[in-house]
């Protein structure tokens, strides 16, 4: 809806070390119209492999389809779409739309390892989907022989998948006819059979047992001689592979192996020749690996004024830190549509050529069936969907690749003095960046830094006196982000909104505005005292203490402040002026470091005859723990500036250069529920949010609670997503009921 925000926790995987991606990472996640035209994209932060943040679904969204994609430099830079990308859908109304054709079907006849080769036994899968790219399940079909005897028979799954085997012959023509639901028959003939190649065969034997079988006529056979052939197990710049020599008698070789010997999760297999040309290959999933999902115990217990607690324990897990997320909607809502899950995105989703159904159907349940259909699922895809070009020829680039940060390009308009210094204060943060020039140069770039958008860029120039002063500089930001395209954008097109005879609803004020106080006749407005003295972004302005009335009475000068604080002041009169005034903490006997302005004094003696009404305000902290080499504490002390408001305003631009971020990181927000117009009706049944929860830590006793407002609800939908440090995977959807006695 608009005026919602779309929030996230983002997850990013090492497919090679099967662990959370651990360096810290930018991360682009923007959103994309019907077509894939891109609408707007913000930069967030991964670090430790988790990120989250929101898009705002503002005014520029009308009701529609859409597509949020998150991606990385690196994922930029392969020819591969290996980036998240998920559809959604923004609504004013419930639309109603209606079915398509049963008539118009898509019907595919996939073979195992691609091709037919005659007198080689073969699988062959079968694909039927309607004009949605929904599968036609009890779909029945026949294969037969020119002279009308039946060879094979099969019967598409859930997803409009099947497959059969037959022994292919060259100087035979074979046909399928297959039976829809209504008795409709419809005729197709199999690919050319090839005279000479060799076939593959792939069997699950056990949950961690599969055999290969790679096989060829008489004719293929001759042809090889003694060529020694590979078998390559890869994926991911993974390797593992074995030399295939063929029997000089037989034609048929078979292998079984233990799912040590693969790579988790999925593994492409694929058969080389001599030269290094692939011949055959086949997709094959690795389950022996716990990893791939992992479940999770949920207690619930009700608390005072509708507020709900839910405890969680991870299943027979390991002592690892598990991060999750989750959605808490209402019972029976049409929001969450989302067919994918963490294990079906990082496992199965970036091998396959074409649009899976149900990825997440494969990973919420292990069974033999299950294990079975993935099989299924994998040999109608046929090849992976790396191109092998691109492997070898094609590696990505290097550029961009282990960005981490927004870059600032910077360029000098004035002549920067021999003992002069350029300063950049970021944001709030108390200590400033020294900036590394050479006097021959004029440019400097800061590469990776952490700006967010917001932020406020104080550059100044220091001189050896202490002297602050505006550089004259051309400042420009660069976040990395680019415009792009989601091609292809049919491929992730799986469903339309459901037919449905319900009435629509009306959902125009579903969402209340966030400012619903109306003053009649009187305005209120909070005005921020104006300090008469200059804070500069080394101290939290909320840390310093302002001088008053009665301290300027009290204390005169400001070196009787310090006294007050803990500090021994000392004035020599018989010593030199250089060093005729010392200050030194009670506590260790050291002396502090001493700021006046944020310019570091290199002695004590210019607070000699510093008055206390000369002063705006000052921080003085005995530990000095904020400050490296700061044993002794730290003063710092802020003159007055004779004037005030505007004043002040001129008198800070008179000191920086000022640049406020607009293209750094987006600041990330604390979730909170839309003010519903109400949350009774069926709008927010179907499409409300009771809670989102980010940042779900479970400890090494696999524990957390999570406390949030039920509002008035005793019966919710809960989805989990998440990961642990040891890259098990969490995925869990429960329907979670409070009993109202408690």
């Amino acid at each position: 809806m608009q005026g919602e925000y779309l929030w996230f926790n983002g997850y990013i995987y090492d497919p090679l070390t099967c662990l959370p991606y651990n360096e810290r990472l930018n991360l682009y996640v923007g959103v994309y119209d019907s077509e894939g035209n891109q609408i707007k994209k913000e930069l967030f932060i991964s670090e430790n492999g988790i990120s989250k943040g929101q898009i705002k679904v503002d005014s520029i969204f009308s009701a529609g389809l859409y597509y949020l994609k998150a991606t990385t430099g690196i994922l930029q830079n392969l020819k591969e779409e290996d980036s998240f990308i998920q559809k959604f859908r923004v609504i004013n109304r419930l639309q109603t739309v209606l079915e398509n054709s049963k008539d118009i079907l898509d019907i595919n006849f996939l073979l195992e390892g691609g091709t037919l080769v005659s007198d080689v036994p073969a699988t062959v899968g079968v694909k039927v989907e309607n004009r949605s790219g929904q599968g036609v399940e009890k779909f029945k079909g026949y294969l037969v022989e020119s002279k009308g005897d039946t060879v094979a028979s099969f019967e598409t799954n859930m997803f409009g998948l099947a497959r059969f085997n037959f022994l292919p012959r060259k100087e035979e023509t074979y046909s399928t006819s297959l039976i829809d639901s209504e008795g409709r028959i419809r005729q197709f003939f199999l690919p050319e059979i090839e005279e000479r190649g060799i076939g593959i065969n792939v069997k699950r034997l056990s949950e961690n047992k599969i055999q290969i079988t790679l096989g060829m006529n008489p004719l293929t056979r001759s042809e090889i001689g003694e060529k020694t052939y590979s078998l390559l197990f890869h994926r991911d710049g993974l390797l593992k592979h074995m030399d295939i020599n063929f029997p000089k008698d037989g034609t048929f070789v078979s292998y079984i192996f233990d799912s040590e010997e693969l790579h988790p999760g999925m593994n492409i297999v694929t058969l080389v020749d001599n030269t290094g040309i692939p011949v055959v290959e086949r997709l094959v999933f690795n389950s022996g690996d716990s990893k791939k999902n992992n479940d999770l115990n949920i207690n619930v217990k009700s608390k005072k004024f509708d507020s709900v607690q839910l405890t969680l324990f991870a299943k027979n897990s390991s002592k690892s830190l598990k991060f999750l997320s989750a959605s808490i909607l209402p019972l029976g809502t049409k929001a969450y549509q989302k067919k994918k899950n963490i294990s079906s995105s990082f496992l199965l989703e970036p091998y396959v050529n074409e649009n899976i159904e149900h990825p997440s159907y494969y990973f919420t349940e292990t069974s033999k069936k299950r294990e079975n259909d993935l099989d299924l699922l994998l040999l109608t895809q046929g090849w992976s969907r790396y191109d092998w070009k691109n492997i070898f020829n094609n590696s990505p680039r290097k550029e961009n690749n282990s960005r981490t940060g927004v870059d600032l390009y910077g360029k000098l308009n004035f002549e920067l003095g021999r003992n002069e210094n350029l300063l950049l204060y970021i944001g709030d943060k108390p200590y400033p960046k020294r900036i590394e020039l050479s006097q021959d140069l004029e440019e400097f770039v800061l590469k990776n830094y952490y700006f967010e958008n917001g932020d406020e860029l104080q550059f100044t120039t220091i001189n050896s006196n202490g002297k602050l002063s505006r550089p004259n500089l051309y400042v420009r930001l660069d976040n990395g982000i680019r415009v792009d395209k989601i091609n292809s954008v049919e491929k992730y097109i799986t469903e339309i909104v459901a037919k449905d005879n319900s009435e629509a609803f009306n959902l125009e004020d579903f969402i209340m505005p966030d400012k619903t106080i109306v003053l009649n006749e009187a305005t209120v407005v909070e005005k921020k005292k104006r300090n008469d003295y200059l804070i500069s972004p080394v101290v939290n302005e909320n840390r310093v203490t302002e001088i008053t009335e009665r301290e300027r009475k009290m204390y005169p000068r400001f070196m009787d402040i310090i006294r007050s604080n803990g500090f021994r002041v000392i004035i020599d009169w018989t010593s030199s002026y250089e060093g005729r005034v010392s200050i030194v903490n009670l506590r260790n006997g050291v002396s502090p470091a001493l700021y006046v302005d944020d310019i570091l004094q290199v002695d004590f003696n210019n607070i000699e005859h510093i008055l206390t009404d000369e002063i705006g305000a000052y921080f003085i902290d005995k530990s000095g723990n904020a400050e490296p080499g700061a044993g002794g504490g730290v003063i710092r002390l802020y003159r007055k500036i004779w004037g005030e408001g505007e004043d002040v305003k001129v008198e800070k631009e008179s000191r920086f250069f000022l640049h406020t971020v607009k293209n750094g990181f987006a600041p990330v927000k604390d979730f909170h529920v839309p003010n519903y117009a109400s949350v009774t009706d069926d709008a927010f049944i179907n499409f409300g949010t009771i809670h989102w929860e980010p940042g779900i830590i479970l400890d090494e006793n696999g524990k957390v609670d999570i406390i949030f407002d039920g509002k008035g609800w005793t019966e919710f939908e809960l989805f989990i997503e998440g990961m642990a440090s040891d890259g098990s995977l969490f995925s869990t959807n429960k329907i979670i009921r409070v009993d109202s006695s408690q």
